[in-house]
């Protein structure tokens, strides 16, 4: 593994982030990632060619398109696959490939590793996923003929907060199970499918566990998701709703930070 240069605490976090983030460039998740957040654009490509055909007579904008793909893939499916799959591993894969022991041969006391390859995780994430949305964005708006996108350009920059808040939120629930549990792929799984996709649209206050309710209630599109929401009375202002998704992704960092600080490794012959 690359050598880190002894220095201020800064700087030797710097260095683990530039490590790290090298590791996880080169691995084949990143990849699939890649290729999973191409699917918007091109589809969008394909939308804006399609709706050119005068007999086929579709009456839906690019823009609602647009919406609907923010709600159903990205929000839904995207955000949470590279959440779970990259946070759990950011200390789950050093454990399972037994280079754990080496990793914490750095001089950098160990919150100071968990937090440097949060942040990694942090850049990878929005290296995916801003790029899809700002080119979906831009897709599907010149195929209405771009006379909306001022005005659709409040939607755009919402969305990326939103994307910015789940990434957070859900990044820091999966490292933390990553450093917690021996199979956090599979409890996160749980977690995302049957509580996250399930629980949020029980009636009542129930939903207001999940992380999804609050990502919903900051959305800025009109949607069946948050009109389900509506419907049972358990919607939450935007800024308690923001001030919730912050306040998750701190005590989840804290935990696993504080759980990886307490954990101990023994290097397996």
């Amino acid at each position: 593994m690359a050598q880190l240069t002894l220095g201020p605490p800064s700087a030797r976090m710097l260095a683990m982030i530039r490590l790290t983030i090298r590791q996880v460039l080169a691995t084949r998740t990143t990849l699939v990632f890649a290729l999973l957040a191409a699917l918007p654009p091109a589809l969008a490509a394909l939308f804006a060619v399609v709706r050119r055909i005068p007999t086929l007579h579709i009456n839906a904008t690019g823009f609602d398109v647009f919406s609907f793909f923010m709600v159903t893939y990205y929000l839904h499916v995207l955000l949470v696959v590279i959440a779970l799959f990259y946070a759990t591993a950011l200390i789950h894969s050093e454990v399972e490939e037994k280079t754990i022991t080496y990793l914490l041969l750095r001089p950098v006391p160990k919150p100071h590793l968990l937090l440097a390859k949060y942040l990694t995780y942090l850049m990878a994430a929005a290296a995916i996923l801003a790029p899809s949305i700002l080119l979906s964005f831009g897709i599907f708006e010149l195929s209405d003929g771009a006379h909306g996108f001022a005005g659709h350009l409040r939607y755009l920059l919402w969305d990326l907060g939103v994307m910015a808040l789940g990434v957070m939120a859900y990044g820091a629930v999966f490292v933390f199970l990553g450093t917690w549990l021996k199979r956090p792929v599979m409890v996160g799984l749980f977690f995302a499918v049957v509580w996250e996709w399930a629980i949020t649209y029980v009636p009542g206050y129930f939903g207001k566990l999940t992380i999804l309710h609050y990502l919903l209630s900051i959305f800025p599109h009109s949607t069946v998701q948050r009109g389900v929401q509506t419907l049972f009375g358990s919607t939450t202002s935007r800024p308690l709703a923001i001030m919730v998704l912050l306040v998750i992704a701190t005590v989840f960092l804290g935990l696993a930070m504080e759980t990886f600080r307490r954990s101990e490794y023994v290097l397996e012959q």
